[in-house]
């Protein structure tokens, strides 16, 4: 496992704090980002049931559980980066780099690094319902520029793939600039993204 040092944004007065990019995550590392977000996530349910908040309002990844994907560890291709502050995992996301090829035209074919998971801690969600603010922003960015650098480095010239969540598709059109290619029946209908070599350069510019 591999660190280096990176800024995230604290939300309450938009200063920055220096944090650290952790690449390669054990399966020590993600039961303890299990142990750290469960409770968030639990506490954030009985808040929205307790609001009376219908739930296709909730945050969409709320049901995902992170010590469930220590089994993909075992596999070369998956590696998991995360951000921590202070002792506390801040985002997290999976990657592949085997299992997954280009479907635009102009990478039709082509190897791409996949983006399996990426989220970010439950205290950094903006959940107005329940009158909750996000501790830290700008986390997601940073975890994309981490895979497009990846992606880069194993030769893949910054391409990326992706389904997102209904509610985090505006995220990857509008900040990230990558292109929807419409819903995958085999991927629970979740909208397909990528991101071209073009589409990578802009975006680290």
């Amino acid at each position: 496992m591999s660190t280096q040092p990176i800024q995230i944004i604290r939300a309450s007065d938009g200063e920055l704090v220096e944090a650290k990019l952790y690449e390669g995550l054990r399966a020590v590392d993600l039961t303890l980002v299990e142990r750290q977000w469960g409770s968030w996530r639990q506490e954030l349910i009985r808040k929205l049931v307790g609001a009376n908040v219908e739930q296709s309002k909730w945050p969409q990844s709320l049901h995902w559980d992170w010590s469930n994907k220590v089994s993909q560890l075992q596999l070369l291709a998956v590696q998991v980066n995360a951000i921590d502050y202070e002792n506390e995992w801040q985002a997290a996301m999976v990657t592949d780099s085997i299992t997954h090829r280009g479907l635009l035209e102009i990478q039709a074919g082509k190897p791409i690094l996949y983006v399996d998971y990426v989220e970010t801690a439950p205290w950094n969600w903006q959940v107005p319902e329940i009158g909750q603010s996000r501790r830290y922003r700008g986390l997601g960015e940073l975890l994309m520029t981490n895979a497009i650098e990846c992606s880069f480095d194993l030769g893949f010239k910054g391409r990326l793939g992706l389904h997102a969540l209904p509610q985090a598709e505006s995220f990857y059109v509008d900040r990230i600039g990558m292109t929807p290619l419409g819903k995958n029946p085999e991927s629970y209908n979740l909208n397909y993204f990528e991101l071209t070599e073009a589409q990578a350069t802009m975006y680290l510019r």
